[in-house]
């Protein structure tokens, strides 16, 4: 049985029974619980994506990029002396 009751749409009543509706109210507690967990879920597919390879070498890709689409400084013609 799923006892995360991850991503639902909540309905806070003081018992976890059926409503009227054929929804399922539950406890507040169990309510906070579920969405703390599901905060966990995501911030640590966050933190796997932030530690990813690909995203922390972006900085390094994006300073090569600036360094290569820099304009050339333009030389000065020397004046010539006859």
């Amino acid at each position: 049985m799923e006892t995360r009751h991850k991503n639902i749409q909540w309905r806070m009543t003081n018992k976890g029974v059926l409503n009227k509706d054929g929804t399922r109210g539950y406890p507040e507690l169990m309510i906070h619980t579920a969405l703390l967990m599901d905060l966990r879920d995501e911030l640590q597919e966050l933190n796997r994506t932030l530690h990813c390879v690909n995203f922390l070498s972006i900085p390094n890709v994006l300073r090569a990029i600036e360094r290569n689409t820099m304009k050339k400084p333009k030389l000065q013609k020397r004046k010539r002396h006859d």
